[in-house]
């Protein structure tokens, strides 16, 4: 991506992530710290870009996961199955990824384990996307 400024701004319970000049992810949070312990080690593994993705799969997950907690309150590494993603719930956000993202699941990544987190979801995205 080239040359990119990162501002990482927190104010009276929102954190804002602007990536050139744009705000692209606003968290409104009591635990503002952990997320961004969280995202910062994105950005410390030079993955910034990757805060547009997990936004992208935070929103995928509202509409279709179907979670009994709100997806902005999952860190990105905890078990989504244990924020109440069902295996029927995780059929509707493979579909939606795929047209999202513009890939396609193989059998081979058709696993607990690949939709168990946002962060293991965010990895197979990557993975596919070459």
């Amino acid at each position: 991506m080239g040359d990119m400024q990162v501002i990482v701004g927190v104010k009276l319970g929102v954190i804002n992530i602007h990536l050139a000049g744009r705000v692209y992810l606003e968290l409104y949070t009591p635990n503002m710290l952990s997320y961004f312990v969280g995202y910062n080690n994105y950005f410390k593994k030079g993955r910034g870009w990757y805060i547009l993705i997990i936004q992208t799969v935070r929103e995928i997950l509202t509409k279709h996961g179907r979670l009994t907690v709100a997806p902005v309150e999952v860190l990105d590494d905890r078990d989504l199955y244990h924020a109440g993603l069902t295996s029927l719930a995780t059929v509707g956000l493979m579909l939606a990824l795929e047209d999202e993202f513009d890939i396609e699941f193989p059998d081979s990544m058709l696993s607990r384990k690949t939709f168990g987190s946002i962060e293991s979801i965010v990895d197979a995205i990557e993975e596919l996307q070459g």
